[in-house]
């Protein structure tokens, strides 16, 4: 699936290289599109400060997630799929129940963008990364800060779980990649 400026979202058949639906639904930029862990869902973020998630097989729209104030950066699925996390220019990320659309909790904490965003191997923490230079992890069943990763001196643009949820990496604008072991 690919995400566009035109305000679309396209899912395509990988071997044909086919069109076979064409997500509209967005006043705004798709920035980022993640699928769910079983295939069967996609979720898309935009500009217009809404993601929907949607129905792959049909293409048919399932949710509009309300509740970013600016536009949304960044999207991703809890491992189980049952959760959807989405973080914004409005210094929040946002946990949903990815079945009924309701949001759950609001992660307030960065000074700054929340440009990515990435969940624990086990579903039970989610690392922020924000342009206030660091990097956060929340508790996902309370929403709780659990701790602030401080060291990178320019933008947080990508965090990341290890597979067995011992480490997590941070990427920034300022040149370096740093590992975090988390305990």
């Amino acid at each position: 699936a690919t995400a566009s400026v035109d305000y679309t979202s396209i899912i395509w058949n990988a071997e044909t290289g086919a069109n076979i639906h064409t997500l509209t639904g967005h006043t705004g930029y798709v920035n980022a599109l993640s699928w769910s862990p079983d295939g069967s869902r996609l979720a898309t973020a935009s500009n217009d400060s809404t993601t929907i998630i949607w129905e792959a097989a049909t293409g048919a729209k399932i949710h509009t997630l309300v509740g970013h104030t600016f536009y949304v950066n960044a999207v991703s699925w809890s491992p189980d799929g049952s959760r959807l996390a989405t973080g914004s220019v409005d210094k929040t990320a946002i946990i949903w129940d990815a079945t009924t659309g309701v949001k759950k909790y609001t992660l307030s904490g960065h000074k700054s963008q929340v440009f990515a965003l990435s969940w624990s191997p086990d579903g039970s923490r989610v690392a922020t990364a924000s342009y206030d230079l660091t990097a956060i992890i929340w508790d996902a069943v309370t929403g709780a800060n659990i701790h602030i990763l401080y060291g990178h001196t320019f933008y947080v643009t990508s965090v990341s779980w290890s597979p067995d949820g011992s480490r997590i990496a941070t990427a920034s604008d300022d040149s370096t990649a740093k590992v975090w072991y988390i305990t």
